[in-house]
């Protein structure tokens, strides 16, 4: 073999020999290739998965308070309308506790205690009239001259405080059908000078007015 044969012959082998070691070079580098893609890919992944979890905490966090709000809503409410309905019974209570209201009163004055409409005016009776006693029929003297400033006392009581008894009072026919009430027999007026409760200021005038005391004295 000459020396150009030989020379060929050598570089082909190192042609081989140099392909062969830059494929095991480069398949190395994709294997390190894919180790990185799949680093990458587990980064990635356990990054989604933290966000994910953070995702997924904050989500719990929100319920966690959405439930507590809506607890403390329903708490709210609940003491709200318990309040209310203890309230209603508070009232409903008291008003069930005043009782019926009273068609004649005992009301307190600088005189004592006298007879008063149920708002509370003193009563007054006339010493001129005819008491109606043993059955008699009363008889007023207190015409239309009169009746202005003393108006008679038309209501029949059917509820009296507790000192009183409803069959003490009585009423008669003073003419033109108005029916007057008595008490004890004696025909009862207000007086348009007195304007709230208490007030007595009829008592004495003429040397014929006086209130009705309670208890009863006859004039």
């Amino acid at each position: 073999m000459d020396r150009v044969s030989i020379f060929l012959a050598f570089c082909f082998v190192g042609l081989v020999a140099f392909q062969g070691c830059s494929s095991s070079d480069t398949t190395p580098q994709t294997g390190g290739s894919g180790g990185i893609a799949g680093s990458s890919a587990g980064g990635s992944d356990a990054g989604n998965d933290a966000d994910s979890g953070a995702s997924g905490g904050g989500a719990t966090g929100g319920s966690g308070t959405g439930g507590s709000s809506a607890g403390g809503a329903a708490g709210a409410a609940g003491a709200d309308a318990g309040g209310a309905a203890g309230n209603a019974g508070s009232d409903a209570g008291g008003n069930a506790g005043s009782g019926p209201a009273m068609d004649v009163t005992i009301q307190s004055t600088a005189l004592g205690d006298v007879l008063a409409t149920g708002s509370g005016l003193t009563l007054y009776l006339l010493t001129t009239d005819t008491a109606g006693t043993g059955g008699a029929t009363p008889i007023s003297s207190c015409g239309a001259a009169c009746i202005g400033s003393w108006p008679a006392f038309t209501t029949m009581p059917a509820t009296v405080p507790p000192a009183l008894s409803v069959s003490d009072f009585s009423s008669f026919d003073r003419g033109g059908g108005v029916m007057q009430t008595a008490y004890m027999g004696w025909p009862l007026y207000g007086y348009v000078g007195d304007v709230k409760p208490g007030d007595v200021t009829g008592e004495g005038l003429g040397g014929v007015w006086f209130v009705v005391k309670i208890p009863f004295t006859a004039p």
